[in-house]
């Protein structure tokens, strides 16, 4: 993420993360939000239309616009990049790929190519999937001995999606016998 970012550069960056729901899209921009020390939050479109376009004008900013699922928002919140200053950086996530096609279209269309980038989640792979359940269930990296099968079960029915994994976990770590687990 910090290379799609490229924090050093002073050019705006706009980033868009699409996912199917779980993967992780808003943790990653809440992650990048934290690291990079951002204050302000817009929950409402045309809240952000004029906290943008007056309050923070030309200035270097971090925008997170997180589950947009409207064209039109990034119609409004992000059509003109001159609205913010050198080095700033935008993140987009979403479920919807038409929404970063907008955006991407956004940029093309003022010949800006080179600030749109974009980063597609994946499910989480067969190594680090069961890890993750397992540090939920069981509070470590591996499985307790004897849960081997269920917890391979489990990882499976999640789809490897991490906020079900972290979800079955932590309800799973409460109940120790097979029975409740089965």
């Amino acid at each position: 993420m910090e290379r799609l970012l490229n924090i050093d550069s002073n050019a705006v960056r706009i980033i868009g993360i699409i996912g199917m729901g779980g993967l992780g899209k808003t943790t990653i921009a809440k992650l990048v939000s934290m690291f990079l020390k951002s204050k302000s939050k817009f929950d409402d479109v045309n809240q952000g239309i004029e906290k943008i376009k007056g309050a923070v004008q030309r200035k270097k900013i971090l925008i997170v616009l997180d589950e947009v699922d409207k064209k039109f928002q990034i119609d409004k919140l992000v059509r003109n990049h001159k609205w913010y200053g050198v080095g700033s950086k935008i993140i987009v996530t979403t479920r919807n790929k038409e929404v970063l096609l907008v955006l991407k279209m956004t940029c093309q269309k003022e010949g800006l190519d080179e600030l749109y980038r974009s980063y597609r989640l994946k499910l989480m792979d067969d190594i680090h999937a069961p890890q993750l359940f397992n540090k939920y269930a069981f509070m470590r990296v591996s499985n307790l001995e004897g849960y081997n099968a269920l917890a391979t079960e489990v990882v499976s029915f999640a789809s490897s999606l991490p906020l079900v994994l972290v979800t079955l976990g932590s309800l799973l770590f409460i109940e120790k016998d097979k029975v409740s687990w089965k």
